[in-house]
């Protein structure tokens, strides 16, 4: 009696990051030259990371950014408090060596007063104003925070920069991406894209830039 060939035993399967965020995308171009495989449900990422590590993950960044943006276009960087805006300042200093930036320093965003679970949040005895002390008007602003994670933070921080004026152009800068987006809210460049479990953050201490992972 002949028999047919042994079905194969099913393999684990991963799913390539450029399908997951579309960084192949036209319209949501993602730095990919640093992409990871999401792989489910495990983690898969490359921390904690020291001071060091990071800062040349910024460095990378600025020279990614720096190939996106339209030279002809006044440049402006932004950050989102706290982490973001401890990126920004270090991105805004190197990317200024390859693209003319319109000021000194970046501008800061606390977006606390414009999230939509600020009620639920309850009053913080003290949220800072925004600095934004640059016109953004027709200028590409460069929006940087540390993690893009459910994509609230970042619609925050962009309703609050149309309250300044009407920029040319937003372009998202993150260092770190992870799988889970509650909005349709994606990166045009970013460091590191990683799939954690939901009870892990990615935490950046904005003083020394370290990086780890805790949970909660």
């Amino acid at each position: 009696m002949t028999h047919g060939p042994t079905p194969a035993a099913p393999q684990a399967t991963t799913t390539d990051i450029r399908q997951v965020t579309g960084c192949l995308d036209g319209w949501h171009r993602l730095e990919c030259r640093h992409a990871q495989t999401f792989s489910s449900p495990v983690s898969n990422h490359p921390f904690p990371l020291d001071s060091a590590s990071v800062e040349h993950a910024i460095d990378a960044m600025a020279a990614s950014v720096a190939a996106e943006l339209d030279t002809d276009v006044p440049t402006v960087v932004i950050g989102i408090r706290r982490g973001g805006a401890a990126i920004a300042r270090r991105l805004a200093a190197e990317l200024h060596r390859r693209h003319p930036l319109e000021a000194d320093a970046p501008g800061e965003l606390n977006i606390a007063f414009y999230r939509d679970d600020f009620g639920s949040r309850g009053l913080h005895p003290v949220v800072g104003p925004s600095s934004v002390t640059f016109d953004i008007d027709n200028r590409q602003v460069v929006l940087v925070d540390d993690v893009l994670s459910s994509g609230r933070t970042v619609r925050a921080a962009l309703n609050e920069i149309f309250d300044f004026g009407r920029p040319a152009r937003v372009l998202l800068a993150v260092l770190v991406e992870r799988k889970g987006h509650e909005l349709p809210i994606r990166a045009d460049v970013a460091h590191w894209q990683v799939a954690l479990e939901k009870h892990e953050n990615v935490a950046l201490d904005p003083d020394t830039l370290a990086i780890e992972i805790v949970t909660r």
